[in-house]
């Protein structure tokens, strides 16, 4: 997903002073800072409709906010929301927190500000998680696949071959999460210091070159390996809730597939 590059476009556009531009980048911001719906307040989130005979079910994830991860469960099939800490309470790890950046359009981070903080605690089993659309594994690794359903991947997948193709593991990052955007008119943003999964996070792109975004799915199925040696497929289907609210995240999975 483009999103956390894309901020300095964002920028780059918001600033330029052209007067014509100011309401398509007032919704650039409003886009970044959904609130939920009324009828979200009540929705159902986490597993739902989960099938024992073909493996096959649905997530459904509230994901809204920069400063939370949400832990998914597939063995429990049970999810986890869980606040980034704000301070520390113990000696400092020299990683977790968050950095402030100047962004320089289009792509150069000159990190200002460190600020230390715990690191995110963890369930006590969990297999892979979601930071807004960031994605990250627990030990694990990714496959995209060139399937663009779940169905298609079923019917016409060599799962032998695919799982003999090379997966990509999590890389540790400091200007990928956004944090904090507050500062995003002064080119001054906070990103949460974290490990991401990079391919398993291009399920969706955001393109701002002419405000306000657009949003695009990959569509395709991707293909997640567990330490423990099983494997799932994700469809990252829908990041809009029913009412149109973006950061409610729905996903197509089977597991074990």
């Amino acid at each position: 997903m483009a999103m956390r590059s894309i901020a300095p476009t964002i920028l780059h556009l918001c600033m330029s002073g052209l007067l014509l531009l100011l309401p398509a980048c007032n919704g650039v911001f409003s886009d970044l800072y959904d609130t939920p719906p009324p009828e979200e307040r009540t929705a159902t989130f986490g597993f739902r409709n989960h099938d024992e005979a073909t493996h096959r079910g649905q997530l459904y994830l509230d994901v809204v906010s920069y400063r939370e991860w949400t832990f998914i469960d597939l063995h429990r099939r049970a999810t986890v929301t869980t606040p980034i800490p704000t301070g520390l309470t113990s000696k400092w790890d020299g990683r977790s927190g968050w950095s402030y950046h100047q962004v320089t359009w289009p792509d150069t981070y000159e990190e200002r500000d460190v600020v230390p903080a715990d690191s995110v605690p963890e369930p006590e089993a969990w297999d892979f998680a979601l930071h807004h659309y960031d994605v990250r594994t627990h030990n694990g690794a990714a496959l995209a696949t060139e399937f663009t359903s779940l169905d298609e991947l079923l019917a016409h997948g060599d799962r032998a071959e695919l799982l003999a193709r090379p997966f990509t593991g999590d890389v540790d990052t400091r200007h990928y999460a956004y944090y904090d955007l507050t500062g995003i008119y002064n080119y001054y943003i906070g990103y949460h210091h974290t490990k991401v999964n990079l391919l398993l996070s291009e399920w969706m792109d955001m393109n701002v070159k002419n405000p306000p975004p657009t949003y695009t799915l990959s569509r395709r199925v991707y293909l997640l390996r567990l330490p423990d040696g099983t494997h799932a497929a994700l469809h990252f289907r829908d990041y809009m809730s029913p009412a149109g609210a973006k950061g409610y995240v729905t996903i197509d999975y089977v597991y074990p597939y």
